[in-house]
């Protein structure tokens, strides 16, 4: 109510890329869900050395995060990467190490990562949002 515009612009960053269904935190993925909350809410890109199921090798990646999701026991980060070319999902587990970048970006207006992350796993599924209510 006594906000200024700018307060609640700062606000509405925090606010827009989390959307947890369960929340758990491993305490070893503490410090660095905290890390990508910042980023997150500064709209902040990060580079991170991320390793995937399939290759025995880490690579570097920058990614833009826009936002973080918890799943099925697992934490993901939802966001453009720079090297694919394409919005993914992270499996915040798989990341070795992040840093933030001086690169800023604009989140996509209306973007959410539960259905973002929803639709990647079942393309069919046309009511996302029903599945949460």
């Amino acid at each position: 109510m006594y906000s200024t515009e700018e307060q609640e612009s700062i606000l509405n960053r925090h606010i827009v890329g989390f959307e947890v269904a369960k929340q758990h935190i491993v305490p070893s993925l503490k410090a660095l869900l905290e890390e990508l909350t910042i980023s997150i809410a500064n709209e902040q890109s990060i580079e991170i050395e991320y390793r995937t199921r399939s290759e025995e090798k880490h690579r570097s990646r920058v990614i833009d995060p826009y936002g973080i999701l918890y799943w099925c026991s697992k934490w993901y980060i939802i966001g453009f990467c720079h090297l694919r070319g394409e919005i993914r999902n992270f499996r915040v587990e798989r990341i070795i190490k992040m840093t933030h970048t001086e690169r800023v970006f604009v989140r996509p207006k209306d973007f959410s990562a539960k259905e973002f992350f929803l639709r990647s796993l079942m393309p069919d599924i046309n009511n996302i949002p029903a599945l949460f209510h």
